[in-house]
């Protein structure tokens, strides 16, 4: 079946228009952008054709069926104003690519440390990183495939601990989260740390893990995806429990990335995902030092 010219198919991603400086592009990854009328237009035939002509076409391709591959290109005229066709124009709006990044953050801080020869080093605080760089970083890095993509939100996912970590941690960790909550973009998800009992050098010590933090991120994930809170989600995270929900937004249609560190001391890769390709970010040591974050959040101010 043969395509009028002014309806075009193209790729969601990338991509300039190469056509006539003449003709108005339009994007839309759901419908058809509405005719703005400036002046009223009469009822002349040529418009009416035009009309008829871009919906009929658009019924016979199947729009939905579009969407899924790709992004509905009308083009239509730019014409001088007259008799018939005064003002009738469509808007030139692009469509936005919604990026949501999601951080888990134990597993980012501990594989960072482990990547770049922090693992035995005594400063814990080596291995934090800015939640709000991160997903700066990770949206810029996907803008030569998409061009149109725009950070939304960073949502961290982490363990909270209380005073059986001592007073020190427990300060700097709500130190930290207010910090990172005044950025724009980010926003913190925490469950309390499971503490237990254990035996060294003779005394009992409490130690702690994270529990459900895992869980959480991957019901929010969905949960988004269903709502369509995002485009595009950017998981920086090597933890294979997550691979049912990254399966799962994928069935939804959305787009999935991941992001992992690469350093030496990285002896596991990215989050896969059978016969699926996700794009993974590989961030090295200079990614690092663009977002890690040494602030002394126990100071006094």
């Amino acid at each position: 079946m043969a395509m009028p010219a002014h309806l075009h198919l193209r790729p969601q991603m990338g991509g300039q228009h190469a056509g006539n400086p003449h003709r108005t592009p339009v994007r839309s990854s759901l419908q058809l952008h509405r005719t703005t009328l400036l002046t009223p237009v009469t009822h002349s035939t040529r418009s009416q054709r035009v009309l008829r002509s871009l919906s009929g076409t658009a019924r016979q391709i199947g729009l939905f069926g579009v969407v899924r591959t790709g992004i509905l290109m009308p083009y239509f005229p730019a014409c001088p104003a007259q008799q018939g066709m005064a003002g009738l124009f469509f808007s030139g709006a692009v469509s936005i690519t919604k990026v949501v990044v999601f951080i888990d953050y134990q597993n980012v801080y501990h594989r960072a440390r482990a990547s770049f020869g922090y693992d035995g080093d005594p400063d814990p605080n080596i291995g934090h990183i800015y939640p709000q760089k991160v997903g700066e970083l990770l949206c810029d890095l996907g803008l030569p495939n998409d061009p149109y993509r725009e950070l939304n939100e960073v949502r961290v996912y982490k363990g909270m601990p209380d005073h059986r970590s001592g007073v020190d941690a427990q300060s700097f960790a709500a130190r930290q989260i207010a910090a990172w909550e005044n950025a724009p973009t980010v926003m913190v998800r925490y469950r309390p740390l499971d503490y237990f009992e254990v035996e060294k050098k003779g005394k009992t010590v409490w130690k702690s893990q994270e529990k459900g933090v895992d869980v959480m991120l991957a019901l929010d994930l969905v949960d988004l995806a269903q709502s369509g809170v995002f485009d595009t989600a950017v998981v920086f995270s090597a933890d294979s429990d997550l691979l049912p929900a990254l399966e799962q937004v994928v069935d939804l249609g959305r787009r999935v990335e991941t992001a992992t560190w690469d350093g030496p001391g990285i002896n596991r890769g990215p989050l896969r995902i059978p016969e699926c390709d996700l794009w993974n970010h590989r961030l090295n040591r200079s990614h690092f030092d663009q977002v890690c974050d040494s602030t002394d959040y126990l100071a006094t101010e």
